[in-house]
């Protein structure tokens, strides 16, 4: 009998015989202590009444599994007083009462559930040594007590969805910690209301543009400051950029094109001088820059990613998924494999294999009518004569108007507002009217009463 610095056990124990296999060691727990405690009385005995051996999973040792085999004594207790009359040794340092797992492969096991789920545990201790099924893993985690309660100085506060778009709870987070305090049902401020009123120390909250949640602060903790946590304000900024962007991207296009005009940029001297753009050549490319998109996602030619909106690179994405998708269905159809096979092996509805395999080519989704229709403007015809009108002086937004309906009558006023409007966007130009040095932009417009002009003297169209 000895002791192993690579199997410590606690004081009274000691290691008897090792049975050594491919994938386990058994090892034989003897204990030396001379007398036991009685549990009932709590009473020492020295007294034997007989030997008994326990079965104990170990942590393991060696990529093998570990099992103790335990030589436990039973006590007879001699305090006449107590119900127990025999009463079997406890060993608390190393395993619990009628628990089949030590102490320290408890805790291993625990720490393993909780940094991840119990099916994926369940499936990975098998690996380390270790064998455990998920509804084990799962009692074992609800054995473990709760962090005793302290004074939340900083609370972080946010909604969480427990089913998308149909029910949300709302999370509570210790910001100083940076551990989650609390899980509630609801997100609405009468859920909360009662947990912030049980810790009115709180002096600061953190939290998103919600009312329920502002409501429930301002009521409940008056004098708690509300700030906007950081990963609000990185959203909230990225969106409006993003917006901005979207509205913008018309200008994009055409700095990348100025820069793509001199490609010899990095030698100067092999360059030619640079070449003074008209007035007129801003807005040819302004205005061919969303047909040459199109057509390159038509094609399926490369495009540059910066030059589409967040909508349009996400229809790229979706439509790059589908040619892969029937690159793989054409793929399985030349290797044999039937309209059924193909389905069942891609997870795939029939129909759209036999859609994809009786195309000529790649099947485009269907352009809608309002995707067709949307860049087109009844005064794409006057656009040449308003140019000529605009490089002629006549700069005044109200008189344009009076010159494009003489020459055509049939533009009505709504939709010559509009579509000038929309020529305007195109321009990036922002017109003003005239009232002075304190009047407010306004968006272009040909309308009848006032003097819309432009600034700078640079045309929309």
């Amino acid at each position: 009998m000895e002791r192993s610095p690579f199997l410590p056990l606690p004081e009274g124990l000691v290691l008897g015989q090792v049975e050594i296999s491919e994938a386990q060691l058994t090892v034989e727990v003897i204990s030396t202590h001379p007398c036991a405690r009685c549990p009932g009385c709590e009473t020492h005995s020295d007294t034997v009444h007989c030997q008994y051996q326990r079965m104990v999973h170990d942590v393991p040792c060696g990529g093998r599994r570990v099992i103790l085999r335990l030589q436990v004594r039973k006590f007879f207790c001699r305090e006449s007083s107590c119900p127990r009359k025999v009463f079997a040794e406890r060993l608390p340092d190393l395993v619990q009462p009628w628990a089949r797992v030590s102490n320290r492969l408890l805790e291993e096991l625990k720490a393993i559930g909780l940094a991840a789920s119990a099916e994926v545990s369940e499936r990975l201790t098998p690996r380390l040594g270790m064998k455990v099924k998920a509804p084990t893993l799962l009692r074992y985690l609800r054995t473990i007590k709760d962090t005793p309660r302290a004074d939340v100085n900083a609370l972080g506060i946010d909604d969480f969805s427990l089913r998308r778009a149909d029910s949300y709870g709302t999370i509570l987070i210790n910001l100083e910690t940076r551990r989650p305090l609390d899980l509630l049902p609801d997100r609405t401020a009468e859920a909360v209301k009662p947990w912030l009123a049980s810790h009115p120390e709180i002096q600061v909250v953190s939290r998103d543009r919600a009312s329920a949640f502002a409501d429930a602060v301002s009521q409940v903790l008056p004098h708690a400051t509300q700030v906007a946590d950081r990963y609000h304000l990185l959203q909230n900024l990225r969106e409006h950029l993003q917006r901005f962007l979207d509205h913008k991207r018309s200008c994009l296009p055409v700095v990348e094109d100025t820069a793509l005009t001199h490609p010899q940029k990095d030698h100067p001297e092999e360059a030619g001088p640079p070449s003074e753009e008209t007035p007129d050549a801003v807005p040819a490319a302004i205005l061919g820059t969303r047909s040459t998109a199109q057509h390159e996602g038509r094609t399926g030619t490369e495009v540059d990613f910066s030059s589409l909106t967040y909508a349009e690179r996400q229809k790229k994405i979706s439509r790059d998924k589908r040619l892969a998708r029937y690159e793989e269905v054409m793929a399985l159809y030349r290797d044999g494999l039937g309209q059924r096979a193909i389905a069942r092996q891609l997870r795939m509805s029939r129909k759209t294999v036999q859609r994809y395999l009786s195309s000529p080519g790649f099947p485009e989704r269907a352009e809608s009518v309002f995707g067709r229709t949307a860049h087109k403007s009844k005064l794409d015809p006057h656009l040449p004569y308003l140019r000529e009108q605009w490089d002629a002086g006549i700069h005044n937004c109200s008189r344009l108007f009076v010159l494009v309906k003489e020459r055509a009558k049939s533009v009505a006023i709504p939709d010559a507002n509009r579509d000038y409007a929309s020529g305007s966007r195109r321009g990036e130009q922002n017109c003003r009217l005239n009232g002075g040095a304190g009047a407010h932009p306004k968006r272009a417009s040909l309308h009848n009463g006032g003097s819309a002009v432009c600034p700078h003297g640079q045309h929309p169209f």
